[in-house]
């Protein structure tokens, strides 16, 4: 029988791996959301990173 993939992956919190973003969110509050003090565009993907941050460099 073929498992769901999500239930496999939150199967191995038992193995001590917590998925979510609570450690992160905590993480970033005592720190006093240091993310905050700067603008900042997140990039992603798998084809054309490098233009569009020169695309948005320019901008």
């Amino acid at each position: 029988m073929i498992q769901d993939p999500l239930d496999w992956l939150f199967a191995l919190e038992h193995l001590g791996m917590k998925f979510g973003l609570e450690n992160i969110s905590r993480l970033v509050a005592a720190l006093g959301h240091p993310e905050r003090a700067f603008t900042s565009i997140h990039i992603a993907g798998t084809n054309g990173k490098g233009s569009v941050t020169a695309m948005v460099e320019t901008a």
